[in-house]
């Protein structure tokens, strides 16, 4: 009889054998559909090397999420994902759920997708790939998911800003702590209630995961009615909470025993002072007891934990200690991008201080025992490579100037987006116009911008930039145009 240890390895050689096969079957992939990538910015090389990220075999899409899921935000619009914030598929206070699961916009950008072609709203993932950061894309869930002709499987929540923290990299889109500072409110636009879980009800059924964020999940009052129908309704389907781990009572441990959730993490250094300093509001020992407390749960229920960590100005000699720490309790891990604000952002720092943060991480081994390390490894590396692609733009652009405009003429760009969404005599639209008019004459007469950020500026949703100036107050909107313009990012 054939020992264990034979028996892995014996598994291990075919395995060894069949990833380069499955490999040039992918990249044949590539060469097949070559000809149907007419605005695809990435090459060959990029494409091969991200398809061997995925799921071995030909995919057709760059990303399924189009014809796999829905995001909900806390302004009542629905999406394909949490990535891309520009095309919205419908909105809930002009459509019912089904009208908009019905109505098919979801095609447009399938069919460009098809073609790898990101031109809709997907730049953060094209900035990834274009990186070679390909763990750090979330297109790898939505090839997980079976497909359905009618109904989604996959559904992420984004419906609330109710958080007990005010974490420095965050804002009041995400904290009601932040946005009660800044005298923001009505940030949630939409009332997701009963009416709102009604509708969702015949589309539970189908669902094989839902992921939910905030704020803080286990503080948003709404998302308890949606957790409970998903366990009477479909208890296989599985319940992923993006939490920050400050709350963590008899009510939510008793929920976790009753439904198919696992956990994901928000925590960015191991230090105590460090820690607490970016989660201003945490108490780290109160939330290193609540993280062992869903290590033990998770290895109880055969879940694996996750860890999400934003590496940033204030904590990225920590992020080492965070990936033993993964390592050693069995936690995936993945890293965040963090563009905002300008004073966290590594990508806002000069190019020695990045090249500094690159040797720094270069230097570092880890272990490569078992399949979790070896993932890690791997979002590790990735966000070395992403930050090698700052660090050549930052160096290209410190030996470059950027181009300057009048600051009218980005001034009119944003007016003529609001102009673009209705009627200019709506006299909502026209004090809209005279805020960013009267902002634009507290800015630099002459603006240096690098024509990259223009152009993304213009391809900004209009519906999207018109809801954020409305919440914004002029000083607040200045603030952000700044980090803008100062930051290019």
């Amino acid at each position: 009889m054939l020992s264990s240890n034979t028996i892995v390895k014996y598994f291990g050689n075919i395995i060894n054998i069949v990833r380069p096969i499955l490999s040039i079957y992918n990249n044949l992939g590539y060469n097949i559909n070559k000809k149907h990538f007419d605005n695809c910015l990435f090459s060959k090389t990029d494409i091969i090397n991200y398809s061997n990220t995925r799921i071995k075999g030909i995919k057709k899409h760059f990303c399924y999420a189009p014809l796999r899921n829905l995001y909900f935000n806390n302004s009542g619009d629905v999406l394909i994902c949490c990535f891309n914030k520009s095309l919205v598929l419908g909105n809930l206070q002009d459509e019912k759920l089904s009208d908009i699961i019905e109505n098919q916009r979801n095609k447009e950008i399938a069919n460009k997708l098809k073609k790898y072609d990101l031109s809709l709203g997907c730049e953060y993932c094209e900035e990834l790939v274009i990186s070679r950061n390909f763990q750090a894309l979330g297109t790898h869930q939505f090839d997980n998911l079976s497909k359905q002709d009618t109904y989604p499987t996959m559904m992420e929540f984004d419906i609330s800003n109710t958080c007990n923290l005010e974490c420095i990299m965050c804002s009041y889109k995400h904290s009601s702590v932040i946005a009660k500072k800044e005298n923001i409110i009505n940030n949630c636009v939409y009332n997701y209630n009963k009416s709102f879980v009604d509708q969702l009800e015949p589309y539970i059924v189908n669902l094989q995961k839902a992921k939910f964020y905030g704020g803080e999940p286990f503080l948003i009052a709404q998302y308890y009615d949606i957790w409970d129908l998903i366990i009477r309704k479909n208890p296989k389907c599985e319940i992923v909470v993006q939490t920050n781990a400050t709350v963590l009572n008899n009510r939510i441990k008793n929920l976790l025993e009753l439904g198919n959730f696992k956990i994901s993490i928000s925590i960015d250094s191991l230090n105590k002072d460090n820690y607490e300093l970016i989660r201003k509001g945490a108490n780290f020992d109160k939330v290193i007891n609540n993280v062992n407390f869903l290590i033990h749960y998770s290895k109880t229920k055969k879940k694996r934990l996750n860890i999400s960590i934003c590496p940033m100005q204030q904590n990225w000699k920590n992020i080492p200690d965070l990936v033993n720490f993964c390592n050693k309790n069995e936690i995936l891990l993945n890293f965040n991008t963090v563009n905002f604000p300008v004073s966290c952002s590594i990508r806002n720092m000069d190019s020695k201080s990045i090249y500094e943060i690159i040797k720094y991480y270069k230097e570092y081994k880890f272990k490569t025992s078992n399949f979790v390390q070896k993932q890690n490894l791997k979002h590790f590396i990735g966000l070395i490579n992403q930050l090698e692609k700052w660090h050549e733009g930052k160096r290209k652009k410190e030996s470059s100037q950027g181009i300057l405009y009048p600051r009218n003429k980005i001034r009119d760009i944003f007016i003529n987006k609001i102009k673009d969404i209705g009627n200019t005599e709506n006299d909502e639209n026209n004090q809209i116009i005279k805020k960013i008019i009267n902002v634009f004459e507290l800015l630099p007469e002459q603006i240096e911008i690098d024509e990259h950020f223009l152009n993304k500026l213009k391809s900004t949703s209009s519906r999207n930039l018109r809801k954020n100036i409305v919440i914004l107050s002029e000083i607040q909107l200045k603030e952000k145009l700044q980090d803008f313009i100062d930051g290019n990012v």
